[in-house]
């Protein structure tokens, strides 16, 4: 049976965030540097482009709270003709 892989459970708060109008709040227990290059690697490992358009920012607010938002705009998709 293959084991999941390591970065799997930093994948899906970058999908909850494309879905989501406004940024989605990620907890960091332990090292703050380290959850966001989980993050980071999560994100390129997916290979999926629309995932680009979103960030990874330290909440003002709290410090125990990373926030992945959109940096820029989605793309239009690039029309067939």
């Amino acid at each position: 049976m293959a084991k999941p892989s390591p970065i799997q459970g930093f994948l899906e708060p970058w999908f909850e965030a494309l879905r989501s109008q406004s940024s989605v709040r990620v907890r960091v227990v332990g090292d703050y540097e380290l959850a966001r290059q989980k993050l980071y690697r999560a994100r390129r490992e997916a290979l999926d482009p629309r995932l680009e358009t979103l960030s990874v920012v330290q909440s003002p607010t709290a410090s125990d709270e990373l926030w992945i938002v959109h940096s820029s705009p989605p793309k239009e998709p690039e029309s067939g003709t």
